[in-house]
């Protein structure tokens, strides 16, 4: 984790439910064993963190879905939580992007402007 981070202009509530739905979604997807990383830095303007997962990973197919409002692929969930997120980081001029191979895991991370 980068240790000289400037501060960003956001609302720590909204921010903390950004991080916690992220962390618990890789939590759920690890199913016996895996790990969580989770780092920091600032490139391009940008203060950036990201929560990185070794689980199963996301299809191509479910990936172009993650973010649309009600779409979930677990058995007991509303299929917010990503929407929802997703819209917190928008509405703080943020950015919110996801990598992952099936397989391997996934990595989302959230791009913030530097103030």
């Amino acid at each position: 984790m980068h240790q000289d981070l400037p501060p960003v202009e956001a609302d720590r509530n909204q921010m903390k439910q950004v991080m916690v739905n992220l962390i618990k979604n890789a939590m759920e997807a690890i199913e016996e064993e895996g790990s969580i990383t989770l780092a920091t830095n600032m490139t391009e303007g940008q203060i950036w963190f990201s929560v990185q997962d070794t689980a199963k990973g996301i299809d191509p197919e479910t990936l172009a879905k993650i973010f649309d409002p009600f779409f979930t692929t677990k058995d007991k969930s509303t299929g917010l939580g990503l929407s929802v997120i997703n819209k917190i980081v928008i509405d703080h001029q943020g950015i919110l992007e996801v990598e992952s191979t099936p397989g391997e895991g996934s990595t989302f991370t959230v791009k913030l402007p530097k103030f």
